[in-house]
């Protein structure tokens, strides 16, 4: 059985580099790198081309697939991301540009990926059903429960047990750092009620929303053990090896998150 009696977010460093094949410079949370039959990946700056695996490169289907390969996937499946709350089911790479914020396989070979320039990315695995499962959770994911419904789904559609799944909160925008106005308030509390309001911080001044333990929560609420998650502790704003929107603008590059029964 698992308890709750640690709901804050741990604000350590969490996250591994390492170097793959293909000149691959990725990081890996420690926590899911223990998994058995578990392959997942973080890329960073440092990488083919300058890493970059946003749809609007026109290398970036080939580097995401080059990334895929060196975790040992033969598949990987991304989304058009839309900063919603939709879930889907991958059952093989997506050849055309589904628009959803969530997916999950039992495939074995197929690395189901998210996107990222500073919105956190949840990556989620269970290793007795061989299910693995991404979401990205950007605030607006966030407030629609994203994280919530890919735990739920994967419950319900593979047969998971919330408390043997293990996830992760990739390095993203942190409360150090993440700065938000007053309706981003407005439209947290609408969507996850007056209880969000303890995600909402003031840091110097200014109001900063902690995306890491807002999904750490509903992790909890859709029943996973507070042990069985991992937060990477690293903020994408402050870190140079991850693009970031709010440091760079809109313009920069996309990494990605990626994991896969491989």
């Amino acid at each position: 059985m698992c308890h709750e009696h640690d709901k804050h977010t741990d604000r350590r460093e969490n996250l591994q580099i390492a170097e793959l094949s293909g000149d691959w410079t990725v990081g890996a949370l420690p926590m899911l790198d223990a998994l058995s039959g578990i392959r997942h990946a973080v890329s960073t700056r440092l990488g083919p081309g300058g890493a970059n695996l946003a749809w609007d490169d026109p290398h970036g289907p080939a580097r995401r697939q080059s990334l895929g390969r060196a975790i040992g996937a033969v598949e990987v499946a991304a989304l058009r991301q839309v900063h919603g709350g939709r879930v889907v089911a991958a059952e093989e790479a997506l050849a055309g540009p589904v628009e959803a914020d969530a997916m999950f396989t039992r495939r074995e070979g197929l690395a189901v990926m998210g996107l990222s320039a500073d919105c956190p990315i949840v990556l989620a695995a269970d290793v007795q059903t061989g299910a693995v499962g991404m979401a990205h959770a950007s605030w607006r994911s966030t407030v629609a429960r994203l994280t919530y419904k890919l735990v739920r789904a994967m419950c319900v559609e593979c047969g998971c047990k919330a408390t043997e799944i293990v996830a992760g909160i990739c390095p993203s925008a942190g409360p150090c750092c993440y700065e938000v106005g007053p309706d981003t308030l407005a439209a947290a509390t609408d969507g996850l009620g007056a209880k969000a309001g303890r995600f909402f911080l003031q840091r110097d001044g200014h109001m900063v929303f902690d995306l890491w333990a807002a999904n750490v929560q509903q992790m909890l609420e859709a029943g996973i053990c507070r042990h069985n998650i991992q937060v990477a502790g690293v903020c994408t704003i402050c870190d140079g090896r991850f693009f970031s929107v709010r440091r760079d603008g809109p313009r920069t590059g996309r990494f990605g998150a990626m994991i896969a029964r491989a």
